[in-house]
């Protein structure tokens, strides 16, 4: 019996939304999406969606303010981008309860960063990321993705980031 509740459990639970836990705050994604089985270099842990292409939001928190602010977050991450042609930003503030999230979408020819392998330039390409504040500072996520992908997923990458609630 305890086996068979353990294999219909083990097919159950893809079809559940998956939570990930930050710096004092669980965020939920929407269905589809499941913890990564490894964590990327300085990250907190990562959500993965399955399909082509696959896609990764990054969780990232620096203890202390040490992530740096909002701005110079923007200003790094648009720096990512070739300047020709130039990258758009599109900046958005989102209520979620007392929290003020900031939510960014740059679009343009991403040339890379330390953090990620992927080959580079990749033109026509989409960094969202979104700014959380916490109880123990600042959570930071990311999505890299080729435009068409992460317009796919604009919404639900916006629900993820307006889905904390404190961790206990």
């Amino acid at each position: 019996m305890i086996r068979h509740l353990a294999i219909l459990s083990a097919l159950v639970a893809p079809l559940y939304a998956a939570e990930i836990e930050v710096a004092g705050l669980k965020f939920k994604a929407a269905d589809g999406w499941k913890a990564a089985e490894e964590a990327r270099p300085m990250s907190a842990g990562s959500l993965v969606k399955e399909g082509e292409p696959k896609l990764e939001a990054i969780f990232y928190h620096f203890p202390g303010g040490q992530g740096g602010s909002v701005e110079a977050n923007l200003a790094r991450w648009q720096g990512q981008f070739a300047p020709e042609p130039a990258p758009t930003l599109e900046k958005e503030t989102v209520k979620a309860g007392e929290k003020e999230i900031v939510i960014a979408t740059i679009t343009g020819t991403y040339k890379g960063s330390t953090m990620r392998p992927e080959p580079v330039p990749l033109e026509n390409h989409v960094t969202l990321a979104a700014i959380v504040p916490g109880p123990q500072g600042n959570v930071f996520i990311r999505l890299n993705a080729p435009k068409d992908a992460a317009g796919k997923v604009k919404a639900e990458f916006k629900a993820l980031a307006a889905s904390p609630y404190p961790a206990k």
